[in-house]
């Protein structure tokens, strides 16, 4: 590779920083490939693509050792880029440095619309807890209970008894009588007085929903005093 090839690198622009760039041959993105002598000696490894200040096609391509080739030398290949050398000329068929992978003379303004969709999710919308808790409480009544107590007294009598009554008055004997008292009871019951029911209903609402949609418009002016001057 003679020096006369080699450019000064701030004439060119790497074609990875131009984010509207791209080939317009997709097959002609040589990055990665080895560029070999026609006698396929490797001189090195291609690593960029550089376009040319101003005249917006890629001129020249940067090795992985920052060396710069013109792209005028290059023939393309399936699996590899040969360089030919000053006077040698290039293959019918082959890419110059502004055939093939240069760009159309244009700037494009993208159009952009925003599209908007508004429906509806399932969202949380807080619970109801029904705790059902036993408490106590004291229940207390006045009750008039009745006791019975058996006294024992005796009296005087002067009474006369006729013989057949004295035989059986002296006979041995026992007289009892029981004592009835009332004492509290407490008997307990449970019933069902209430009931508690947990359910939901479901209600329709209408909200008014708005969202802003961006979009880019164009508009063309034509510069009619420039064109007057000429």
């Amino acid at each position: 590779m003679t020096t006369d090839t080699f450019r000064h690198e701030d004439q060119f622009a790497h074609l990875d920083s131009l984010s509207d760039w791209k080939l317009e041959i997709s097959k002609q993105d040589i990055r990665g490939r080895p560029l070999v002598t026609p006698t396929n000696v490797k001189i090195g490894m291609i690593d960029d693509l550089l376009v040319e200040k101003g005249a917006e096609r890629v001129s020249a391509i940067k090795l992985e050792d920052d060396r710069i080739c013109a792209v005028e030398r290059l023939e393309i290949e399936a699996d590899r880029v040969i360089y030919h050398p000053k006077g040698a000329g290039v293959a019918a068929g082959t890419v110059a440095g502004h055939h093939g992978d240069a760009r159309h003379k244009e700037k494009r303004i993208p159009v952009v619309e925003e599209k908007v969709a508004i429906g509806k999710r399932m969202v949380d919308g807080g619970a109801i807890r029904v705790t059902s808790n036993v408490v106590s409480e004291k229940v207390a009544k006045d009750l008039n209970l009745r006791d019975e107590t058996v006294k024992v007294e005796r009296r005087e009598v002067n009474r006369a008894v006729t013989p057949g009554q004295a035989d059986a008055m002296m006979e041995d004997g026992t007289v009892e009588m029981r004592e009835h008292d009332e004492e509290a009871v407490v008997q307990k019951q449970a019933f069902v007085t209430d009931e508690v029911v947990v359910s939901k209903d479901a209600e329709i609402r209408k909200e008014h929903v708005e969202e802003t949609a961006r979009r880019t418009d164009i508009d063309v002016e034509k510069d009619r005093e420039r064109n007057k001057r000429r």
